[in-house]
This record gives structure tokens, C-alpha cells and sequence, in this order.
């Protein structure tokens, strides 16, 4: 066990050595990884083998969506939160910002479901997923006191309108 518990720290030290510093990060690489856990969630509800993959798909495209709006605002402020709240997040925008991301999500909701959503209805969604990559990620730490409430429409349509921008706007 203490040979396990040296090759961590020491793992964890050469992690700690090697890490970039806040200037060395570019937008584009976190969009990156921002797009690749995007990709896991698509292979995740995939359902060619009949085995959807719910709570590894909702983590991964919550985690999406916070990297996604961490290198919309690594771009933006050239700064690097630690947050995961996705409300938290989307806050950081600038006014600007927020207004087009809001703008997008509502033409593209529009067009899926022949519906509109109003500002106030966008906020209120986007705080009942904000915590989805911490709660989802914890899940079986939950008992019985939360359940499995996904807004799947709202999900969709966040991660078009964000990755649209991003794509648009980070080089």
C-alpha cells in the first residue's frame, strides 16, 4: 500500500511541475477539450448496442458546456475560472456576449421546436442544469432525495448555441 500511496504523490507531483500557468492556456485548447467531452456524450446515448449510457452522457455534456464557456471567457477576459456552476459561469460573460449566446439559443430553439422561450424561461432553465456535472458526477452519493431531471431540449440547443459562438468567435 505505501509503494501505491508514493507512485500517487509522486504522480501527483509531476502533474503539480508540469502544469501551465494561467498565460500559457489558449482558448482554442480548452474548446478542444470542450469538444471532445461534447463527443462522449453523443457515444454515450448512442443506442446501436440498446445501452444508453445516461448519467456518463449528462456529465460529459454538462462538462462540455462548462469547458465551452470557459474558453468563451478565457478568450473574452483572459482569465480561468474554477467553477462548475454553469449559471455561475455564463454570469462571467460579458453583456454582450450573453445577449448573443441568448439570441442564437432562441433562434435555434425556435427553428427545433416551433416554440419560443423567453429570456427569463432561458435563465431559470439554465439554473436548473448549472450543477448537473457536480450532481451527475456524484450521483450515487444522492439517496433518495434528488432524481433524474434532465432538460434535454434546453441541454441541446445550450451546447449549439455555445459551441456556435465559441466556433465563431476563438481562433
Amino acid at each position: 500500500m505505501e509503494k501505491d500511496t508514493i507512485i500517487a504523490k509522486s504522480g501527483y507531483q509531476m502533474i503539480k511541475r508540469h502544469k501551465k500557468n494561467s498565460n500559457e492556456i489558449l482558448p482554442s485548447a480548452i474548446l478542444k477539450r470542450a469538444i471532445d467531452f461534447s463527443k462522449a456524450f453523443d457515444r454515450c446515448i448512442s443506442i446501436e448496442n440498446g445501452d444508453m449510457l445516461f448519467i456518463p452522457a449528462y456529465t460529459n455534456l454538462a462538462l462540455s458546456l462548462e469547458l465551452c464557456l470557459k474558453a468563451i471567457i478565457k478568450n473574452e477576459q483572459n482569465s480561468n475560472p474554477s467553477e462548475h456552476d454553469l449559471s455561475i459561469l455564463f454570469n462571467l460573460l460579458s453583456e454582450t456576449t450573453k445577449h448573443n449566446i441568448i439570441q442564437n439559443f432562441t433562434s435555434f430553439f425556435n427553428k427545433a421546436f416551433n416554440s419560443d422561450i423567453s429570456e427569463e424561461s432561458f435563465y431559470s432553465n439554465l439554473k436548473g442544469i448549472a450543477t448537473t456535472f457536480y450532481d451527475y458526477r456524484y450521483e450515487y452519493e444522492w439517496g433518495t432525495g434528488k432524481g433524474f431531471v434532465i432538460n434535454d431540449y434546453f441541454f441541446r440547443c445550450l451546447r449549439v448555441a455555445l459551441f456556435d459562438y465559441a466556433a465563431e468567435t476563438i481562433n
